[in-house]
C-alpha cells in the first residue's frame, strides 16, 4: 500500500489520500483516486490503483508486482 501511495504521490504531487486528520485520510481510501496526467501510461495508473486498495487481499503481491515492472536488462 505505502509504495503504490509513494508512487502516487511522485507522479502527480498530491497526496492520494488528503485530509487534514486520520480520519478523514481512511475515509477516503475508498473514493478513487484524482486521475494523474494524461501523459501517464496506462499500466502504471492500473497498476497504482490496485496497489492503494482499502482490501490487502486486492493488492498485488511483491511477487506480482515484479512481474508488472522487469527489470531492464
Amino acid at each position: 500500500f505505502s509504495l503504490g501511495a509513494t508512487l502516487y504521490e511522485l507522479l502527480t504531487g498530491r497526496e492520494p489520500f488528503p485530509g487534514r486528520t486520520l480520519g478523514e485520510q481512511l475515509r477516503r481510501r475508498h473514493q478513487p483516486l484524482a486521475p494523474p496526467p494524461p501523459t501517464t501510461p496506462t499500466s502504471l495508473v492500473t497498476t497504482i490503483q490496485a496497489m492503494v486498495q482499502p482490501d490487502p487481499a486486492s493488492r498485488p503481491s511483491a511477487r506480482e508486482l515484479a512481474r508488472r515492472f522487469p527489470s531492464p536488462t
